[in-house]
């Protein structure tokens, strides 16, 4: 995979440049991941809109929160159209959205590491999850 200028987190991206170190943190990475009963995603754009429908399309029992700072899917950026259509699609596959109410702390575990912890909203909801 070659993406320039580009960065994210894991598991977004590897973190690291050496191969068989990427390859095993991917392959932690989703041990941990199908292990977990509930995963929270930080963010509602293409990555964790595209992340959350692939994880509730595998394991359909997961529970799978996003939570994004901002009101709307993809920022609101998109067509309104295109941000009901994946309102629908995210709610088809029983995503639970949290938007425009960020966390307060983020969650104690780095991304990618399994380990049950409950966070809160700034209006108070809690969240709790494995991963």
């Amino acid at each position: 995979m070659l993406a320039t200028g580009s960065s994210y987190p894991f598991p977004g991206k590897s973190g690291t440049e050496d191969a068989s170190e990427a390859s095993a943190r991917f392959r932690d990475g989703y041990e941990a991941l199908s292990r977990a009963e509930r995963v929270l995603l930080l963010g509602a754009g293409p990555v964790g809109i595209e992340l959350a429908g692939e994880i509730a399309a595998v394991w359909p029992t997961k529970q799978v929160t996003i939570v994004d700072i901002v009101g709307d899917l993809l920022g609101g950026r998109f067509k309104p159209e295109l941000r009901r259509e994946l309102h629908r699609q995210l709610e088809q596959h029983g995503v639970k959205l949290v938007l425009g109410n960020p966390l307060r702390e983020p969650p104690p575990t780095p991304p990618g590491v399994l380990g049950t912890f409950t966070v809160s909203t700034n209006a108070g909801t809690e969240i709790t999850a494995d991963l």
